[in-house]
């Protein structure tokens, strides 16, 4: 499983992709504060009481409120479709997959695929938190009395488990698909399905969308914390599960 995983990351990390994933999310990350910094400056008789707002912002506030809005508003969840279709389809629409079923099960195998799109997640969560964490304590002052580190650090994880679940949802739904292009179109139709029923279903019901019980994660109580590991959790192991029975009668290309 080792040699799996370290083959595909190494694969992934020489390539150009995942770094341009990461200046993207960086880029996202930094945007929301670059503008709202502008506005105020240009123009804050079109935002009125943003000054104010912006005043009572802490740094734990945008710590939080950034990986919230970055996963509840669903950018980062573009990125990780187009990464997932890849990780998932590339070696299969090239026909080299039957080349690493030499040396290893087909079980073996997309556990590895999964484990990977939960590692490069993890990158571009943490990618996220870092770039969080610079702005809130350059532009925010910093309050002694605010939210804790280790909170910070477990929000931010648990956005990793609903990537993480959402990736796993996503391979089972592409697992058809031999092309890349045609893999990242599902996808995509797929988290705007996602996005409705988050808007549509009750909210007793929304929560267990993976793409939108994230947000209650703001309110910062144990258990809307409970709640999204549970389901991040949930959809982690049904679907990797899913992925490994479709995976083991999945017809090679020659």
């Amino acid at each position: 499983m080792y040699k799996i995983v370290r083959s595909e990351l190494l694969k992934w990390f020489s390539g150009k992709m995942i770094y341009l994933s990461i200046l993207a999310t960086v880029f996202i990350t930094a945007a929301e504060h670059v503008v709202t910094g502008i506005l105020v400056r240009t123009s804050p008789e079109s935002v009125p009481g943003l000054v104010e707002t912006i005043g009572k912002i802490t740094a734990q506030d945008y710590i939080l409120n950034s990986i919230v809005n970055l996963i509840s508003g669903g950018t980062l969840f573009i990125i990780i479709t187009i990464i997932t279709a890849t990780v998932i389809t590339d070696d299969y629409g090239k026909g080299t997959l039957k080349y690493f079923l030499l040396a290893t099960t087909r079980t073996r195998l997309i556990i590895g695929k999964i484990i990977t799109a939960g590692i490069i997640n993890l990158v571009l969560v943490a990618d996220a938190f870092t770039g969080s964490v610079v702005i809130g304590i350059t532009a925010y002052p910093w309050l002694p009395d605010g939210f804790a580190v280790y909170e910070l650090i477990a929000v931010y994880l648990l956005g990793w488990l609903t990537t993480w679940g959402y990736s796993s949802l996503l391979m089972f739904a592409i697992h058809r698909f031999s092309r890349i292009s045609g893999s990242i179109g599902l996808g995509i139709a797929l988290f705007m399905s996602l996005g409705m029923l988050g808007v549509i279903l009750p909210e007793r019901f929304s929560q267990y969308v993976i793409t939108a019980g994230f947000y209650s994660v703001a309110g910062m109580t144990p258990g809307s914390w409970s709640q999204s590991f549970l389901v991040s959790s949930a959809y982690i192991a049904f679907f990797s599960a899913l992925n490994v029975m479709v995976f083991r009668k999945k017809e090679m290309l020659r």
